[in-house]
């Protein structure tokens, strides 16, 4: 089951795919989670995508272009962070640090 929306969101998305084309502010719980604009909250599932993150990312993978607060899974990319990464591999392109195992983080 998808649930997609194509502006923005507020609240509770879940399902086997979560896609916002907008702004997300709340909690995404599914399998695959993407958010293409702001994400504010909580994206927790095997994959999570988005433009901006603020908050907190909980997959297997996680991914954003500018994440602010916390990714906690396998692997974890983005392209500027102010925050912390906890994994196995952590990627940070424009940080300190562009890529450390276990713990990565950047201001």
């Amino acid at each position: 089951l998808v649930s997609h929306t194509t502006g923005n969101s507020m609240a509770w998305q879940t399902g086997g795919m979560g896609i916002v084309e907008g702004n997300f502010q709340g909690l995404q719980s599914s399998w695959i989670n993407i958010t293409r604009g702001k994400c504010d909250g909580v994206q927790w599932g095997a994959f999570n995508q988005a433009g901006s993150g603020h908050g907190v990312a909980l997959g297997l993978v996680n991914v954003a272009t500018d994440m602010r607060g916390v990714q906690i899974g396998f692997v974890n990319v983005t392209e500027t962070m102010h925050g912390l990464q906890v994994g196995l591999a952590n990627m940070i392109q424009k940080g300190e640090h562009p890529f450390l195992p276990i713990v990565n983080w950047s201001r």
